[in-house]
């Protein structure tokens, strides 16, 4: 019969996903009681990943990885363990849309490039999604993405990214980004 676990494990803040190199808190909560003769880690998918402090009982770690958590303990004078609840972690590259020339306000005609930048993961290849307005409207090969801006208007844009060897691997979506375009180079040289 599988023994009763002796402790909780929790992680804060408490959100089901992360950012890539975000700090996470994990908590063992263990029985004091037994906690004296027990030795405590923190296991990622079955596998040893971090030992646990033995006064706080928390650990403190910058995520890379999505996994399944654990707090095991084990006896050290039976080499009995007893493992927690299991408390699944899930790790997303954070995106932020960059623009070049750097300037929300832009003039019809002008060509602009867009980039996906993805913190956490600036030495992988991605492709990568655009929306406007709400409406996917584009797909790259890469983080870039230079277009001709034409109507006078304000729109938002957002992207997300997908590792080329890893289609699974998708990124959220971005916050919006706003560009405000005017109209021509007449009206360019009138605004300068």
């Amino acid at each position: 019969m599988p023994q009763k676990p002796n402790a909780v494990l929790t992680v804060e803040p408490n959100w089901s996903t992360f950012y890539s190199g975000e700090f996470v808190t994990f908590t063992c909560d263990r029985n004091e009681a037994e906690a004296t003769d027990w030795e405590y880690r923190l296991n990622r998918d079955n596998e040893p990943y971090l030992s646990i402090n033995p006064d706080k009982s928390i650990t403190l770690e910058p995520l890379q990885h999505s996994g399944e958590f654990q707090c095991c303990g084990r006896r050290r004078s039976s080499n009995k363990t007893k493992c927690s609840n299991t408390v699944t972690v899930s790790v997303s590259n954070k995106v932020v849309v960059t623009r070049q020339p750097n300037s929300s306000h832009v003039f019809s005609g002008e060509t602009i490039t867009l980039t996906c930048g993805v913190q956490g993961g600036e030495t992988t290849e991605w492709k990568c999604d655009w929306k406007r307005d709400g409406s996917l409207i584009h797909k790259t090969n890469s983080k870039d993405w230079t277009f001709i801006v034409s109507k006078a208007r304000s729109r938002n844009y957002m992207c997300r990214c997908i590792k080329r060897d890893d289609w699974f691997s998708s990124t959220q979506w971005s916050e919006a980004v706003t560009l405000s375009v005017s109209g021509g180079v007449q009206e360019r040289l009138n605004f300068c």
